[in-house]
């Protein structure tokens, strides 16, 4: 909201007229931007009003509605107060707090009508008029509700103009400088560049849900089989999009940016020197998950659009990890047979065969304890000959170079984990290379 209130401060001190083009909507903080010109133009299907995002809570916007200069502690409605002169300041109250509602009297003598508040309407109603011949009457009469409680106020174009907000409807653009009594043949429109638009697209919570998978998937592909670089390099531009939209649109801070790079320093630091994800790895994921929820977040909304906020982000992020969770499952389940994808995990029948299951004559040759030599750097992924049988393995908490003897420590599901042997542990069995 801090940028709508910025915009809408500049167009209010600006020293030329303004007028606010509705051509589709003007919702949540770009109603405080159009409502701070001094004429809105709205189209036929268009919408102004419904300040989920920036919508109040208390008792300040009806200390607004009854008197215009009433003291708020509000940013919005201090923007709206300002306002006022353009348009009716009850009308705009309503766009932004729920608890404000509004009348429509007709006066059935002059057919004059008024949008008001109930407490007003009743005062109206009990007015009572003089008229030759006629007696005592009470001229103003009860029409409708136009806005009840609970509620936040929404104008379409015919609604805008009949409520006094709005200047005029109309249906063609083209017909713009005629209406404002332009003598330019058209009025110059400043499209959105790229960049702007990758990151409003980035900043949906549809993109953001597939690239916090994307995150995820690629995370445990690196994690589980190091050194590949490839998921590591396409999480990261995952990651990078997941936050860059957010921050071009003034959704994500640099203090949730702090977060979740701390968090993922932390799990990479658990990985590194302890040789997997372990108790360490906890809070890593905690201040990750906690700068992503919060990176949906805009600063300077209110309760109410903070909370929506805040459900929009933990939903994604509660779908996404149940979404990665069954995309990885399937991926340990039948990585063995995916084309480019195959060498990464052993097929189920050697790997059964490391658990003593069945008995193969190349599985002999993998099991704890089994020399081999590197014939890649190990970084900490990288090939081992054992015999005549070359095999991916996993360094653990070191980098080997190529050439060097190493020893399987352990058999995992989808790894070997192997360890350098030592200048000093003895004659090595010769093994072919």
């Amino acid at each position: 909201m801090s940028p709508a209130l910025k915009i809408a401060a500049f167009i209010r001190h600006s020293q030329v007229p303004t007028v606010a083009w509705v051509d589709r909507a003007a919702i949540g903080p770009a109603a405080l931007i159009a409502a701070a010109c001094e004429k809105v133009i709205i189209s036929r299907d268009s919408a102004w009003g419904d300040g989920q995002s920036i919508a109040l809570v208390g008792t300040a916007g009806a200390k607004v509605a009854a008197d215009p200069m009433a003291d708020v502690p509000s940013p919005a409605l201090k923007s709206l107060q300002s306002d006022g002169a353009f348009h009716p300041i009850l009308i705009l109250v309503g766009m932004v707090d729920r608890n404000v509602a509004i009348d429509e009297v007709r006066n059935k003598i002059t057919g004059m009508t008024r949008f008001v508040s109930p407490e007003t309407r009743a005062r109206l109603i009990r007015v009572t008029a003089t008229l030759p011949g006629h007696g005592k009457v009470h001229p103003w009469v009860y029409v409708k509700a136009d806005k009840r409680s609970g509620t936040l106020l929404t104008l379409g174009g015919r609604e805008a103009v009949q409520m006094g907000a709005a200047s005029a409807v109309i249906h063609d653009p083209e017909t713009l400088p005629a209406l404002l009594n332009i003598t330019a043949p058209s009025i110059p429109v400043l499209r959105l560049d790229f960049l702007e638009k990758a990151s409003r697209f980035c900043s949906t919570f549809q993109v953001r849900f597939f690239l916090f998978v994307i995150m995820l998937v690629c995370g445990y592909l690196e994690f589980s089989h190091p050194g590949l670089l490839i998921p590591a390099l396409i999480g990261l531009t995952a990651l990078a999009l997941f936050l860059g939209g957010p921050m071009l649109t003034g959704l994500a801070n640099w203090w949730e940016v702090g977060i979740i790079f701390m968090g993922i320093v932390i799990i990479a630091f658990d990985f590194v020197h302890f040789g997997g994800l372990g108790l360490l790895a906890i809070p890593g994921f905690i201040l990750a998950i906690i700068g992503m929820i919060a990176s949906f977040v805009p600063m300077g909304v209110s309760a109410v659009g903070a909370e929506q906020a805040f459900q929009t982000g933990l939903g994604v992020v509660t779908l996404g990890m149940i979404t990665a969770g069954v995309i990885i499952v399937v991926f340990i389940k039948y990585l063995h047979i995916t084309p480019g994808f195959r060498r990464l995990q052993l097929q189920p029948k050697l790997a059964a065969a490391h658990r003593g299951s069945v008995s193969d004559a190349s599985a002999d040759l993998l099991f704890v304890g089994a020399v081999g030599r590197a014939v890649s750097e190990l970084r900490p992924s990288g090939k081992a000959m054992f015999d005549k049988h070359l095999v991916t393995v996993v360094s653990r908490n070191e980098f080997i170079a190529p050439g060097l003897p190493v020893e399987i420590v352990e058999i995992r599901e989808n790894q070997i984990i192997v360890q350098k042997i030592s200048d000093d542990a003895g004659p090595l069995l010769e093994v072919a290379v």
